[in-house]
């Protein structure tokens, strides 16, 4: 594996590993991972311009990614030869970090408002994180050591993580504003590599290369086991062009049509009772078959008078039952309603379920987009074959009774959602053209390709001779872990 590519944007593993390992700073035991002493938090161990790793970086992510890997099962101190490999996978992983930065910056590169409020957007909820851990554990220090307050048992604690990390001591508002900016660096340094691979070139003979393959392969898949057609074509519609593992499909099996479908969840439970009640229905049946076989079996009518006296509660039971379910649903219900009555007013049906329909694969949430592919032509379906994350049996009926091109009544699932289906168009069958598949081709090319010449890219600036490593510092690291292994 590519030195580069074993750890990613390394600062950012160690915020992120010191927001799962929280209590790190308050374990007592950093002065046992080093017995380094020539070296101070503030010396240099590399720079390039103006950009630096300071020794309180390279041992923070040194000591964390140690311990990581250490829980996973792999020990880094295990002998000299593993530990100069771990140092060297470490100080290299911050040197693309560290030169990534400053060609950034050479570059005038910089990132959007937009992308900026989101990295702080995503300092705020970890900071709450940090903070909310902290303060706990500042309270069951305060239960062992009252001669401080909860506050400065905080601070205190508060200071040694940002000491790990940085070499200084910090107060949560210094500390704070520290993290978030190195969250927003790194997000400029995703965003800068995403506009130099896209620079990347791709070769026609490439994408003629891959679009042969894979057609190939999904021939052979998808005539053996047609329905993961279904859960592949949507992810692709779904992630294609953001992430590189949703591939364009270049072959369409037969037995796929297309379906809109406005869902509305009622909202809450039905509860308790109303499983108790649907038991007691269960059981009134049950009791009512036997007694009406018996009387059948024997030719005679002595349990007649029981049966009636079980039809009369299943009918009671039953009423009660359905009033509880339309009660349910009743929000639901009249909200399709609603969209119901716009359909027949003309409206088309692709915006009314936009508007109505409470799926978000559909329709995006906070985290996804909307899907263009599922709001303009539906999702895929398929009568006669069975697939992952499958339609209902109860949708697939529907929508066979349902006339291509017409959209059928209000109905309620198994589930207890209720739906507005639309019978879309049959899905062509058959080899996809390169032509149509083309762009969605090019982005996964230079996606697989991009992570090697990034890294030959990384290579050449690291080679740089404007780039300073301290190697003995580098290797100093760890030293006193291995010497008390080995003895």
């Amino acid at each position: 594996m590519n030195k580069f590519l074993k750890i990613k944007n390394l600062t950012a593993f160690v915020l992120a590993l010191m927001l799962m390992l929280f209590s790190v700073s308050c374990s007592g035991n950093d002065s046992e991972k080093s017995a380094q002493t020539e070296y101070t938090p503030e010396t240099v161990v590399a720079s390039i311009g103006d950009q630096t790793v300071t020794y309180a970086l390279y041992k923070a992510a040194f000591d964390s990614y140690a311990d990581y890997l250490q829980q996973i099962g792999y020990d880094p101190f295990s002998d000299e030869s593993e530990l100069k490999g771990f140092q060297e996978m470490v100080i290299d992983a911050l040197l693309a970090d560290m030169v990534t930065l400053h060609h950034a910056k050479e570059d005038g590169f910089t990132i959007s408002d937009e992308s900026v409020e989101t990295a702080k957007s995503q300092a705020r909820d970890e900071l709450e994180e940090i903070r909310a851990n902290y303060w706990a554990l500042a309270q069951t220090e305060y239960e062992k050591d009252p001669s401080q307050t909860v506050e400065q048992h905080f601070e205190r604690m508060i200071g040694e993580l940002s000491e790990f990390y940085t070499g200084r001591k910090m107060t949560f508002e210094e500390y704070s504003e520290d993290y978030t900016n190195e969250i927003v660096n790194s997000k400029l340094l995703e965003e800068y590599k995403e506009h130099i691979c896209s620079e990347f070139p791709v070769s026609e003979e490439n994408i003629l290369e891959w679009y042969e393959t894979q057609l190939d392969v999904d021939k052979a898949l998808f005539e053996k086991q047609p329905g993961q057609y279904k859960a592949d074509m949507e992810y692709f519609e779904r992630f294609g062009g953001r992430y590189s593992d949703a591939y364009p499909i270049t072959y369409v099996p037969e037995g796929f049509s297309r379906i809109m479908d406005i869902v509305v969840h009622p909202s809450g439970a039905l509860g308790e009772e109303y499983s108790s009640k649907l038991a007691q229905l269960d059981s009134i049946a049950s009791e009512c078959s036997t007694l009406l076989f018996n009387n059948a079996l024997n030719g005679s009518s002595e349990n007649d008078e029981r049966i009636q006296e079980l039809l009369e509660s299943y009918r009671t039971l039953k009423a009660e039952i359905d009033g509880m379910y339309d009660s349910y649903t009743r929000e639901a219900r009249e909200t399709l309603e609603r969209a119901y009555a716009e359909l027949e007013a003309g409206a088309d049906f692709s915006e009314v379920m936009a508007k109505y329909t409470d799926d978000t694969t559909v329709i995006g949430d906070e985290t996804e987009p909307p899907c263009e592919a599922f709001l303009s032509k539906g999702k895929l379906i398929a009568i006669g074959i069975e697939c992952p994350n499958d339609w209902s049996q109860t949708v697939k009926e529907i929508y066979s009774m349902t006339e291509k091109g017409s959209y059928s009544a209000i109905f309620s699932d198994s589930d207890g959602s209720l739906h507005i289906i639309y019978h879309g168009e049959d899905e062509p069958s058959g080899t996809v053209s390169i032509e149509e598949l083309h762009d969605a081709i090019s982005y996964i090319v230079r996606s697989e390709s991009s992570d090697a010449q990034w890294s030959e890219l990384l290579e050449a600036w690291i080679d740089d001779p404007e780039v300073k490593v301290d190697m003995d510092c580098v290797h100093s690291l760890g030293l006193d872990r291995l010497k008390k292994k080995e003895n």
